[in-house]
Formats: structure tokens, sequence, C-alpha cells
């Protein structure tokens, strides 16, 4: 059950970080930074699914 979360929410910010290509230039650096972090905390299982905005890089 907590993989399946873990991976929605990553789906989730992924679609966040698509529709963040049209406004900036950093997005690439943004997003390799953070398919790292995340799938770094995925690996950990150091997931807080109380704290929602922690994943957001926004």
């Amino acid at each position: 059950m907590e993989d399946k979360t873990a991976v929605k929410v990553y789906q989730v910010n992924r679609k966040i970080l698509q529709g963040m290509q049209r406004r900036t230039s950093r997005t690439k650096v943004v997003k390799r930074n953070f398919d790292s972090a995340l799938l770094e905390a995925v690996n950990k299982n150091q997931w807080s699914f109380g704290d929602r905005n922690r994943y957001y890089p926004l």
C-alpha cells in the first residue's frame, strides 16, 4: 500500500514539474534534482505522508 502511494505522489509531482517546464529555464536542473531526491526517499522508505507539500518543489 505504501509503495503504491509513493508512486502516486511521484506521478502527481511529475505532472506539476511538466507544467513548470513552460515557465522556467531551470526546470531541467530542478527536475533532475527532484527525481534523484525523490527516488532516494522512496528507496529509503523515508516518507512523511502527513506533510503533503514536502516534495513539491514550488
